[in-house]
């Protein structure tokens, strides 16, 4: 199923300057300023003193369409954008470990790696994208734990195998310029590689969690689609509640509508 987007991304070239994917050159290109692709270190970055509402696009760093095994996971979240944080710079220029991981994970070759969905990995617990999924998980994975009779750590870890994240945007940006879905062809194979995912996601067993972006699908039992003010929670209340659901084993539309 995700060979025809994975295949797209490994036209990439990972060790390049700039870290555009070929189909999208030219739409970022006509950005013009709001693209960056000179900063490449954190000195640099923080000496440009960026304001909060930035929507600076930093093609130094490698994009992140996709989190986790593609292939293997059966809870998919879907995503706008991986974000943008101080430590994203060291960790790619300073951490050969982390960019090894993070390259393999882009690529899908895991090579046995235990936690497949990188930022739920206890050795990159200082990266801000564990921070940011960690918590955001934290209350689902505690009910999973309970459930399951677990402790949190390795419910965490089960997690990690089964979880996969994907990004409308794939470009790091504190915030996306507007309607940048519409002309980038990666947020375009992104968002066709979502619709077939949801179209089989019964036959294949997975959950598909729309949790921020504009992806254009519907609820149904397969298919969590949050509403506008809680379209970011992964609570159980909310998008953590079709998780609770596939790990029992049943559809979330049975228990309502999350």
């Amino acid at each position: 199923m995700p060979k025809e987007f994975v295949d797209f991304w490994k036209r990439m070239k990972w060790t390049s300057t700039s870290k555009a994917h070929p189909d999208d050159r030219d739409a970022l290109q006509r950005l013009g300023s709001a693209v960056d692709s000179q900063t490449s270190s954190l000195k640099e970055f923080v000496s440009k003193n960026r304001k909060a509402d930035d929507k600076t696009i930093y093609l130094s760093l490698l994009p992140v369409p996709y989190v986790g095994d593609l292939d293997r996971a059966d809870i998919i979240v879907l995503t706008l954008n991986p974000g943008l944080h101080y430590s994203d710079f060291y960790a790619e220029k300073c951490r050969s470990d982390f960019s090894a991981a993070l390259i393999g994970m882009l690529r899908q070759s895991f090579n046995g790696q235990v936690a497949p969905f990188l930022f739920l990995d206890p050795q990159f617990c200082w990266h801000p994208g564990f921070h940011y999924w960690e918590k955001k998980l934290r209350k689902t994975v505690e009910c999973i734990a309970e459930d399951t009779k677990v402790p949190y750590h390795r419910a965490l870890d089960d997690l990690a195998r089964r979880l996969a994240v994907v990004q409308l945007i794939p470009y790091h940006s504190k915030k996306s310029p507007s309607n940048l879905q519409d002309v980038l062809q990666s947020s375009k194979e992104a968002k066709s590689y979502a619709h077939r995912l949801a179209a089989t996601a019964r036959q294949q067993k997975k959950t598909v969690i729309v949790l921020r972006g504009s992806w254009g699908l519907d609820n149904s039992t397969d298919v969590y689609v949050g509403n506008a003010t809680l379209a970011a929670s992964l609570g159980p209340e909310h998008g953590g509640k079709a998780i609770i659901m596939r790990y029992r084993g049943e559809r979330w539309l049975k228990s309502g509508r999350a």
